[in-house]
């Protein structure tokens, strides 16, 4: 390569870096203010965190922003539920300002009353201008983006141990590319109890114990179209699963949030509702409830994908939708489409029923928590019952390809390992068990029975007509070491087992 040719790839390297910084400097700030710009794009492992420092066994508060991402993965390694809300030590009191040094004099009366209440707007602006601490969903999505895949299997499986909404599509900040994270969440185990209604009775029909993603469940998603300072979509969602005795979805009320949060803006988060099989369940079976962060007119991909896959949606509406066109289009989809809609109006406060049983209209405003989530939840459960659309995470990973999206399990190496996997216990399926140990794993058997009922004899010593203990024991070890030699002669050449295994079972196919 000539010495115009280098010069090109390097200004063309630089372009490309310089397009990436530019990207999203607001994300490229967040990694640095975490310290996790070296773990960019997908290089962190379980390996940066299984350590053990004098902060992993004490209860304290990270004192820096560089020192959350290690505290968030310590505390989520103990399963420990106040990992969602951990924030450095200085903004863990946003509303205790350090009492000034006042003297005396400043102990006077002021010259006015108006003077109390002047400058406010000036000191509103000051502290605006601060910069506010990291909002603990950035601190989750920032790790989320910087893990690789085992890494992030890691964390989806302890966030639903904490009984956390999980990411079902995440935006990346950089290239707006949307991916499908399934294979972090195909080692997610759920178990519940599916009931029949008599009367006022409940009878259980069935118990699961079952891989998530392989569930097949109806799907209700949650989306919001316009602003609503007055109601949360996410606490609606966390009366209906746990009636507010735990935050599944993270909200605006919760400890540590911030107006800032912006990597959560597009991502699909799910949840799901698993009956227990008593009489206060608010769904006969499993339920699983996707949550679109942000506005739904900013973000079409998503909107999209859970039409195709939802069996009810609900939309949090507002008035401004009225003088939106984008809005009044996605509502009137909405309405269009097969599936049954529920519309919530935040600016509402009772609306006459309408004469579909299929779009219903409720209105949220001053509405009594109790009252309007009894309302809700017997809406949703009478719509999920009436429907027959059931889909498992696994069947919604073709719709995410129609959709444009990046589905993890489509990488080169998941692929592989996931033909090989699937082979393997194939062929062990075939063979019996005994078999297969006498092939793989040649130390076990006869010879392995032979040498622990010799270790038994060493515990047990004892005189043998004319034979000491000691003469005992050096005729035991002699013919233990012999057993041992036996042994090796038998797997000479076998090589590293666990290397060999695979290879040896596909090779006998």
């Amino acid at each position: 390569v000539d010495g115009d040719s280098v010069g090109f790839i390097k200004v063309i390297h630089s372009t490309s870096k310089a397009n990436q910084a530019t990207a999203n400097p607001e994300f490229l700030n967040l990694l640095k203010r975490l310290g996790l710009e070296r773990y960019y794009p997908r290089k962190m492992g379980t390996e940066d965190f299984h350590r053990i420092y004098q902060t992993s066994v004490h209860d304290s508060q990270p004192s820096k922003d560089s020192e959350l991402p290690f505290y968030f993965l310590q505390r989520l390694l103990t399963v420990d539920y106040r990992v969602r809300y951990l924030t450095c030590k200085e903004a863990s009191k946003p509303g205790v300002v350090p009492a000034p040094n006042t003297s005396a004099e400043d102990h006077e009366p002021s010259d006015s009353f108006d003077d109390f209440f002047s400058d406010l707007d000036e000191e509103a602006r000051e502290s605006a201008s601060r910069e506010s601490h990291v909002h603990p969903m950035d601190l989750q999505m920032a790790i989320f983006h910087c893990a690789d895949d085992f890494m992030r299997q890691y964390l989806s499986s302890k966030l639903a141990f904490c009984q956390f909404a999980l990411p079902l599509l995440v935006p990346n900040p950089c290239t707006s590319q949307i991916e499908f994270p399934l294979w972090s969440l195909s080692q997610i185990k759920k178990s519940w109890k599916g009931t029949v209604r008599s009367g006022e009775q409940t009878r259980i029909s069935s118990h699961n114990n079952k891989l998530i993603c392989q569930a097949e469940t109806p799907i209700v998603s949650f989306l919001r179209i316009g602003s609503s300072p007055s109601s949360s979509k996410s606490q609606l969602l966390n009366a209906l699963l746990s009636k507010q005795k735990h935050d599944t979805f993270f909200h605006r009320h919760c400890k540590g949030s911030t107006k800032d949060c912006f990597l959560m803006k597009g991502v699909v988060e799910i949840s799901w509702y698993l009956p227990r099989g008593g009489d206060d369940d608010s769904f006969n079976g499993p339920v699983a409830f996707c949550n679109l962060h942000g506005d739904a007119r900013d973000h079409e991909p998503q909107l999209q994908f859970l039409q195709e896959i939802s069996a009810v949606n609900v939309v949090l509406v507002s008035e401004s939708y009225q003088s939106n066109k984008k809005g009044r289009k996605i509502l009137h989809n909405l309405w269009q489409s097969q599936r049954p809609l529920v519309c919530l109006f935040t600016e509402k406060e009772s609306i006459a029923a309408g004469q579909s049983s299929q779009n219903i209209r409720i209105g949220i405003k001053n509405r009594n928590e109790a009252e309007l989530m009894g309302e809700l939840t017997k809406t949703i459960r009478d719509l999920v019952e009436g429907s027959s659309t059931l889909v498992s995470l696994n069947a919604c990973m073709g719709t995410a390809r129609q959709c444009g999206f990046l589905v993890d399990e489509d990488a080169e190496a998941c692929v592989t390992a996931k033909e090989t996997a699937i082979t393997l216990v194939n062929l062990l399926k075939k063979e019996k068990l005994s078999e297969i140990k006498s092939q793989l794993l040649p130390l076990h058997g006869k010879l392995w029975h032979m040498s622990r009922k010799k270790d038994k004899e060493l515990t047990r010593l004892q005189e043998k007509r004319n034979k000491s203990i000691e003469h005992h024991r050096s005729q035991i070890e002699l013919e233990k070491s012999v057993i041992r030699r036996k042994q090796l002669d038998k797997c000479s050449g076998w090589g590293f087992l666990l290397c060999s295994s695979p290879a040896i079972l596909l090779e006998s196919q």
